[in-house]
């Protein structure tokens, strides 16, 4: 199932277009069968009787993806990548270099228990989705303090290469024509009334 909306009172989720709330197949008020637009209609409104009110703080808390932009179904790479595609190219930039550990050799120091890459059939093999590379980072910087001093310096230098490249694939310029941060903030904006103010 799909979760598309969860708060105290209810849940609502979909699975093979029936849908559902806090756990029973929702119909019309006909009897008939619901459909997409009338649940997200019934969404629309749970959701308005939070979101029309008047709050003294707002905080928005935003992840990794939070700047990456679609175009045509595609990620426009220009802008944010995803955890996943920053994993992807750690990895495969990693296997390149012999003077690095690749992110599985880390994987393995480290005692990070998830493989990093999957084997396909025909022996090609691709970024297992599961690897988490926030968890992986972690645990590569706890570690770091029991490296042996024969990997030490190998070791620095594959995190020193990791947090470059992630710095330089995060980075990009600003394109208001293109990311709608600031339509988002100026929607929060109107939902604070007076003596209140937004800090963003």
């Amino acid at each position: 199932m799909v979760d598309c909306y969860i708060s105290a009172n209810s849940k609502y989720e979909f699975e093979n277009n029936t849908f559902y709330k806090s756990g029973a197949i929702l119909s019309k008020e006909d009897g008939s069968p619901m459909d997409e637009s009338t649940f997200k209609s019934l969404i629309k409104r749970e959701t308005s009787s939070f979101i029309h009110k008047t709050f003294s703080n707002i905080i928005v808390l935003v992840g990794a993806g939070a700047s990456v932009l679609c175009t045509s179904g595609k990620i426009d790479k220009r802008f944010g990548k995803t955890v996943f595609m920053l994993a992807d190219l750690i990895n495969n930039t990693l296997k390149q270099n012999s003077n690095l550990f690749t992110l599985q050799e880390l994987a393995q120091l480290c005692k990070y228990n998830v493989p990093v890459e999957l084997v396909e059939q025909g022996g090609a093999s691709k970024l297992n989705p599961s690897f988490n590379l926030e968890d992986f980072l972690s645990d590569l910087l706890s570690f770091e303090k029991y490296v042996s001093d024969a990997d030490a310096s190998k070791y620095v230098r594959s995190k020193s290469k990791i947090f470059e490249l992630i710095v330089e694939n995060t980075s990009y310029e600003y394109d208001n024509n293109c990311l709608k941060h600031s339509t988002f903030i100026n929607t929060v904006s109107h939902l604070v009334r007076t003596p209140s103010v937004l800090t963003c």
